[in-house]
């Protein structure tokens, strides 16, 4: 057996042990992407004919994140007055 073979065969039983894990995506890191978007748009890194299909997206994100926004302060009021009411029982 080869060293590339025996590499290859420890790789493949190193891969088979370790549990796949689906990457992370936040909210934090769909915001950085929007800016990164504005920035490139004030920089005029797209054409013009380019330009209203990045917006239309850009605009989709934008509402997307501002209802998240929302519904995490909504969420969070919820839990502090739950946990209020549990404190006075």
């Amino acid at each position: 057996m080869t060293k590339k073979e025996q590499a290859a065969d420890q790789t493949a039983g190193t891969e088979a042990e370790a549990p796949v894990e689906a990457p992370g995506l936040e909210l934090q890191d769909l915001a950085l992407v929007l800016n990164l978007v504005n920035v490139s748009i004030k920089r005029g890194t797209f054409e013009r004919a380019e330009l209203r299909g990045v917006l239309d997206v850009t605009d989709k994100l934008d509402a997307f994140l501002q209802f998240q926004a929302q519904a995490q302060a909504t969420a969070k009021e919820q839990d502090q007055a739950n946990t209020s009411k549990e404190g006075e029982q």
